[in-house]
């Protein structure tokens, strides 16, 4: 049975054309997709589309956002579907049909999704049947292709106990390109790093990644990384475990499983660090088919990064000040200047918003404070926040200038930084960087780490 995705989809509606209107494959998704093209400027590739009608290759990303995100762009598919492609149908009832029958015989597809496709089903008018095939073509370009003799993975809620994904944050906005630009590179190389500081957003992009894109995988697998990823990979609970099971034992058997996942499925490690000894690179752990997405802080120039910085637009940030702080509207200029003071450093923003609305403090008094490293404000109530895995208690100021310490660095903690850009990128030992450094103890070391 046919599996209910692009290539099928378009055959049938292919199929059903008449003689001599568009039947090569190329013109037919040219016609099809003719909004994209004008808006994007953006010829079609021969080859590529004939990969895409014959399921050799997965549609662009960027045409499924174009059609997806837009209800404008949207409506233009269902425009071209209506003057264009069903006028031109032998049949068009039948082909409905046809299209409705593959979708209900899919068995990878839940009965929910079905019953959501199929709400203006049966179709009388042309509009009506326009306004199926809108939607159960956007549903397919996003549904994997399958490869012939090709099976699905296996569902992974049938072999691990708990596989709730987090949610990303409520007040997560912007990135829009990010998320649109981690899907391409994700779809092209299978394995991606994403690379960025502390606090930028990779947990939060990851999270929203699997929330914008989650209809395109059958499976998606969430692993929260404690430094060493094959005791996490034991860690996890799975059907098959038993209470006589060493870690070894554990791992072998998760790790077996993760082995039979393939495209359709999605694996998330986040906050990927390492521990003392091990490599800094996952890849050796990672001898699995299915797509993974990586969160680290570590730079691993060797393989597929996706480095993620500030916020471009200034508006976004502004946006999310406006989530903490009710009075960022009035007082516009004065929180862009804060925003550009901390950085524009993701989670420094969000704390200098919390803390002038919960300390009543005056823009301008916040602003005065961070231009001179200071913490000596009054308002002391401490608020926790949870970073990698780890949870931190401290006054607002104390957050942000945890954040910005490295200004105020102590003379011994400034030669510490200035060796470290001599230090191999696979690292030394503690006791041998400081014996380097004539150091009688590793205590100073350790507390730049901890910072």
């Amino acid at each position: 049975m046919k599996r209910f995705d692009f290539p099928a989809v378009a055959g049938i509606i292919r199929d059903g054309l008449r003689e001599g209107d568009f039947k090569s494959r190329p013109e037919f998704v040219s016609s099809l997709f003719e909004s994209y093209r004008f808006a994007t400027d953006k010829a079609f590739d021969i080859s590529l589309s004939n990969k895409w009608m014959n399921g050799k290759a997965p549609l662009s990303p960027d045409i499924c956002a174009f059609y997806r995100d837009s209800r404008k762009n949207r409506h233009e598919l269902t425009v071209t579907l209506e003057d264009a492609i069903l006028p031109s149908l032998i049949d068009s009832a039948m082909t409905v049909e046809k299209v409705h029958r593959l979708l209900i015989m899919d068995a990878d597809v839940s009965g929910e999704m079905k019953e959501e496709l199929c709400e203006s089903y049966p179709c009388k008018t042309l509009p009506e049947k326009a306004a199926f095939l809108t939607d159960v073509l956007l549903f397919a370009m996003e549904n994997r292709p399958r490869k012939d003799g090709e099976a699905a993975s296996p569902a992974v809620e049938d072999y691990i106990r708990d596989v709730r994904l987090p949610e990303p944050c409520r007040h997560f906005c912007g990135r829009k390109q990010e998320l649109d630009a981690l899907h391409k590179e994700i779809t092209e190389h299978g394995i991606v790093f994403v690379c960025g500081v502390p606090g930028i957003g990779k947990s939060e992009l990851a999270k929203a990644y699997a929330k914008a894109y989650g209809k395109e995988y059958n499976n998606i697998l969430y692993l929260s990384c404690s430094g060493d990823l094959k005791r996490d990979i034991a860690a996890i609970i799975a059907a098959d475990d038993l209470p006589s099971d060493s870690e070894e034992d554990r791992f072998r058997k998760h790790d077996r499983f993760l082995r039979t996942l393939r495209e359709d499925s999605l694996l998330i490690i986040d906050n990927f660090s390492a521990a003392a000894g091990q490599s800094r690179d996952p890849s050796a752990l990672l001898p699995y088919r299915c797509r993974i997405l990586v969160t680290t802080r570590y730079y691993l120039p060797e393989r597929d990064v996706f480095p993620l910085g500030e916020m471009e637009n200034p508006e976004d940030l502004l946006q999310l000040a406006s989530r903490f702080y009710s009075d960022t509207e009035r007082k516009k200029g004065v929180v862009k200047a804060i925003i550009e003071e901390v950085h524009r450093h993701t989670l420094a923003v969000e704390m200098t918003a919390k803390l002038m609305e919960n300390a009543r403090t005056e823009p301008e008094l916040t602003l005065f404070e961070i231009q001179r490293g200071g913490v000596a404000y009054s308002y002391n109530d401490k608020v926790t926040i949870t970073k990698d895995g780890r949870s931190y208690n401290d006054s607002y100021y104390g957050h942000i200038s945890g954040l910005f310490g490295l200004r105020n660095l102590a003379p011994e903690q400034l030669d510490v930084m200035s060796c470290m850009s001599l230090v191999p990128f696979d690292g030394i030992p503690f006791r041998l960087f400081a014996e380097w450094m004539y150091m009688e103890d590793t205590n100073a070391l350790k507390e730049m780490v901890e910072l």
